[in-house]
Parts: C-alpha cells; sequence; structure tokens
C-alpha cells in the first residue's frame, strides 16, 4: 500500500463564514486526489494499492510579520506526500 497525503500551507487555511472547513484543506484532498489519477492512468498502478489519507496542515506557522515568521511561511509548500 501507498498513502497519498495532501499537504496544504497554513496561509492557506482562511475561512470563510459558513464554510465547513477550510477551502485549503479541500485544494489538498483534490491534489491527493489528482495524484492517484495520474498514477493509476499513467503508470498502471492498481487503485487499490493508492490510500489518500487525512490532509494535513504544513506547519510553516501562520504570518505574523516578523522576519523570522515570514521565512517560515515561505518555507511552507503545499504538496503531496508519498509514503
Amino acid at each position: 500500500m501507498v498513502t497519498l497525503c495532501g499537504r496544504v500551507a497554513s496561509r492557506d487555511l482562511e475561512r470563510s463564514p459558513g464554510d465547513a472547513e477550510p477551502p485549503g484543506i479541500e485544494l489538498a484532498r483534490a491534489r491527493a486526489a489528482a495524484v492517484k489519477d495520474y498514477l493509476v492512468e499513467r503508470h498502471g498502478i492498481a487503485a487499490s494499492r493508492l490510500i489518500a489519507c487525512r490532509p494535513t496542515i504544513d506547519p510553516g506557522g501562520r504570518i505574523d510579520r516578523s522576519q523570522e515568521d515570514l521565512s517560515r511561511l515561505r518555507r511552507a509548500v503545499p504538496r503531496v506526500e508519498i509514503n
């Protein structure tokens, strides 16, 4: 089994009133699904071997405008981790 875990940068987590969850979480979920589709369609990997995990937040941190926080925020990268 291979797990595909969508990661979202904390800067993408801003919520609008009425949102069930931050839009960035849904984006992370969609990224993992796109990677799964690619691996199945282009490389012939059985879909049953690819498991999506719960999206997580990159620990880059929310923006505080200090130099250290801005540097940490720039390192927060949305991605899909394959384990």
